[in-house]
């Protein structure tokens, strides 16, 4: 019953839009409301389609897709194993029938889509299971019909998270030679993944709107002391309001803007910021990021792969804090850090000093500074564009076409790369 009546609604939304005159395929940017990362990484998406395409395509962002598909399907998300259980044969069906996937299907149909772009893990593995199999042939899917799946893994180290490979996925997307590894061992076929870089939006790699010295004035710190932007996890902000007084009095010379999560944690840094006045600022988590690292030399920040090639692409070396047991990919993240030589893991309190110490040092900085390039492409989040769209047969006008990451892009992960 549901099925059909999912069916109908997507039937009924088509015969709508082709009443009112509209024809343009539709494509759908889905995530969930865990993460900033992942948000981000489709705020980069819908900014590439638009660029490209225009009002060529309809764009739909549904952020917090799994929550569309019920409490048991929101649970389903949280189990550990849940991803590879998605994975089995049957548990498709499984997942339609009991689980809430035929309501997140029912929600995908009734925005009529012709494609699906996946940004994080739970929503690609449900939504998959979900929606079934992929039309057979090329070109837009009828209405009704299962719509090709994409999924942008954001996992960019050696050990991703199952829900980037569940194999009703057409391509998945990743960032690094690292996790075009990973995936092909989850088990995708080579051809499933496209070695594209992380979809980081264009203001990270323009000229900063206002001066470095203008943003931190603006904070009330000095114009042109060294700075550190500290962007805090919102699953230990505690442990890291420790960290900023552990940075204060290890890095005198070194002033810090602090970018919260949380109420709390906010209140906090402010608080310690009056015992320390003129060296530390707290904002709130803010979408102008990229102004913030452009008014930094160096960024202190947990292991998450968005950020990290955000920075990247801003030219500021990384110290990821890895002073705790981490998941396995944010480990992989941390490894990547070390590995690519744009920055180092604090792995112990004792070793932060040093750490500090060295990333301050001229000639580090600009060791790490010399291999940020090699981690990020401005083109990345339009090659995602461009391969979606493809795949429902539209080109973007000539006028609009930009230049997309090379086809055989690399990212090398020696230090003397």
């Amino acid at each position: 019953m549901q099925a059909e009546r999912a069916a109908d609604q997507a039937r009924a939304a088509a015969a709508a839009r082709a009443h009112a005159g509209e024809t343009r395929p539709v494509v759908v940017l889905a995530g969930e409301g865990r993460g900033g990362g992942h948000r981000a990484v489709m705020a980069a998406l819908a900014e590439s389609f638009l660029g490209l395409y225009g009002a060529a395509l309809h764009l739909v962002a549904l952020p917090s897709l799994v929550r569309q598909g019920g409490a048991l399907l929101r649970l389903v998300a949280r189990v550990p194993g849940a991803e590879r259980w998605l994975e089995r044969p049957g548990a498709a069906a499984v997942a339609r029938r009991w689980l809430g996937g035929r309501r997140l299907a029912a929600r995908l149909h009734a925005h009529g889509a012709h494609a699906v772009v996946f940004t994080h893990p739970a929503a690609a593995a449900l939504g998959a299971a979900s929606l079934g199999a992929p039309a057979a042939g090329a070109g837009r899917a009828a209405a009704g019909a299962c719509p090709p799946a994409f999924a942008v893994c954001t996992d960019p180290g050696s050990w991703v998270r199952r829900g980037w490979a569940h194999p009703a996925l057409t391509r998945v997307f990743c960032a690094t030679e690292q996790a075009r590894a990973a995936l092909l061992e989850r088990g995708l076929a080579p051809e499933q993944v496209v070695l594209s870089g992380m979809p980081v939006r264009r203001a990270f790699f323009a000229r900063p709107a206002l001066d470095p010295e203008r943003v931190r004035a603006g904070l009330g710190l000095a114009p042109a002391r060294p700075t550190m932007l500290v962007v805090a996890d919102r699953q230990s902000c505690r442990r890291e309001l420790a960290v900023l007084q552990a940075v204060l009095a290890a890095a005198p010379a070194l002033q810090l803007i602090y970018v919260g999560r949380d109420g709390g944690g906010l209140r906090a840094a402010t608080r310690l910021g009056r015992r320390y006045p003129g060296r530390l600022a707290a904002v709130a988590h803010t979408r102008e990021l990229e102004l913030l690292l452009a008014a930094s030399e160096l960024l202190l920040a947990p292991p998450g792969g968005t950020l990290i090639f955000e920075a990247a692409a801003r030219g500021v070396p990384v110290l990821v804090l890895a002073m705790r047991s981490l998941p396995p990919q944010r480990e992989a993240t941390a490894q990547l850090v070390e590995q690519t030589g744009i920055g180092c893991a604090v792995r112990e309190p004792a070793a932060l000093g040093p750490a500090l110490r060295r990333a301050l040092e001229p000639p580090q900085r600009a060791a790490w500074q010399a291999r940020l390039a090699a981690l990020v492409h401005p083109g990345s989040a339009e090659r995602v564009a461009l391969e979606v769209a493809a795949a429902l047969g539209v080109r973007p006008p000539l006028e609009r076409l930009v230049p997309a990451a090379e086809p055989g892009l690399r990212h090398r992960s020696g230090h003397g790369s």
